[in-house]
């Protein structure tokens, strides 16, 4: 099937301890795609919740943001650290190609004009 994508992987046994070299194959059939440039964080002891949402600059208040969340993802702090990783990996090679992220908006405006 076009939806499948037969990868290889290092696994753990959930808690962090290496596993082996296991064939994954992922199915994207029921993948759905969400627009996201806010998250909140919140958790327990065990799990961390992340909630994904649209920042909505309001027209008529323009010191009031409405964000809408529309997607929440728990996950063990395991799952998260490796998210943070590949994260932290995947925005170093953009950098490497596009140049820096600059977080701070009037950085972004000032290098723009320039």
């Amino acid at each position: 099937m076009a939806d499948e994508i037969p990868q290889e992987v290092t696994t753990n046994d959930g808690r962090g301890n290496p596993g082996g070299q296991v064939n994954v194959q992922f199915r994207e059939n029921k993948l759905e795609t969400v627009y996201s440039n806010f998250a909140r964080l919140a958790g327990t002891h065990e799990e961390i919740c992340v909630d994904f949402g649209v920042n909505m600059q309001s027209g008529d208040n323009p010191s009031m943001a409405v964000i809408d969340l529309n997607t929440r993802v728990v996950m063990s702090f395991f799952s998260a650290k490796r998210l943070a990783l590949q994260l932290s990996h995947a925005v170093q090679r953009y950098e490497q190609v596009y140049g820096p992220l600059h977080l701070d908006p009037r950085q972004r405006q000032v290098r723009q004009s320039q």
